[in-house]
């Protein structure tokens, strides 16, 4: 089985492409996001963790993470952040290794890591090819001011706040363009599906 490991900035269109490679190419999809919300809800390992480690201040009423608390903690204290990263990350691990043996145990061709963070955060060992989903920054800019409703100076901030798509590159296998509309996108991803993702496919469309 190979694992996909599908990334982009913001604006560059990764969640269209995570969505087209499940519903198109029915390939299983691993949220990176999804199984960090699940390392920390209600009742589990990981909450308990932060609570004994922060204390109760930092659990709601309801037995949920103050997530406003907590951010604006780890925001403001660096040893905090590091703290909480110690906490969550191995068991965002343990769950991804969980989905991977389920997907390997039923002989899945192919998973999909959907991460947004995957290069940013060194995770490109958990996986066998890395896939980029590129945008040209006039693009992005248009993408983002439209999706979140700021003005251009708001987006170009939110932008520049991340790796920018150019620098990703580097560190990717396989490169597909969306400068494009959603066939077009469908298009290129089928391009690399047909190739059984290969390495070979970087900067597919790339101008």
């Amino acid at each position: 089985m190979k694992i996909i490991g599908l990334t982009g900035s913001i604006g560059t269109g990764k969640s269209s492409a995570s969505e087209i490679l499940n519903k198109e190419f029915d390939i299983p999809i691993i949220d990176a996001d999804k199984i960090s919300r699940e390392s920390v809800e209600k009742g589990s390992r990981g909450l308990n963790k932060i609570e004994n480690e922060f204390g109760k201040e930092f659990i709601t009423e309801k037995g949920e993470l103050n997530r406003i608390k907590m951010g604006a903690l780890v925001f403001s204290d660096e040893k905090a952040r590091l703290k909480l990263n110690d906490i969550v990350h191995p068991e965002v691990t343990n769950r991804f290794n969980e989905l991977v043996n389920k997907y390997r145990n039923q002989e899945e061709p192919y998973v999909v890591y959907d991460c947004p963070l995957l290069i940013e955060e060194k995770l490109t060992g958990f996986v066998d090819v890395v896939m980029l989903i590129y945008t040209s920054f006039d693009i992005q800019l248009k993408r983002v001011m439209l999706r979140d409703k700021i003005s251009k100076e708001d987006a170009i901030k939110r932008i520049e706040a991340q790796m920018s798509p150019g620098e990703k590159i580097k560190f990717s296998d396989i490169v597909v363009n969306n400068d494009g509309n959603y066939s077009e996108l469908k298009d290129n991803i089928k391009k690399v599906y047909q190739s059984k993702f290969s390495k070979n496919n970087t900067c597919i469309n790339i101008h």
